[in-house]
């Protein structure tokens, strides 16, 4: 059995936070609960830090990360995630 673990350098890289503060409803929710029903359908984020360089995943809370294109063309990674994780979309600046 292999185990990964990711670590976030946000100190090294570009993070990203809600570009509306009052969405925060979409970070409280159980673990290993499903957030499909509670998620806008429109969720912005902007780069935090941009003359950082950009990681392939944006850290957005200590839990929690977004891919990049470039991480989501690698279908390995896409599928070690995709069995204990959920895809939902946002827009990162545009």
């Amino acid at each position: 059995m292999k185990i990964y673990q990711i670590v976030f350098e946000s100190d090294k890289f570009q993070y990203v936070f809600h570009k509306d503060r009052s969405v925060m409803m979409t970070s409280i929710i159980l673990s290993g609960e499903s957030r499909v029903d509670i998620w806008p359908d429109e969720l912005e984020f902007e780069v935090a830090k941009p003359k950082r360089p950009r990681g392939i995943f944006f850290q957005w809370s200590s839990g929690e990360l977004i891919l990049t294109p470039k991480a989501q063309e690698d279908k390995v990674l896409v599928s070690l995630l995709d069995v204990d994780g959920e895809f939902l979309p946002v827009i990162v600046d545009g």
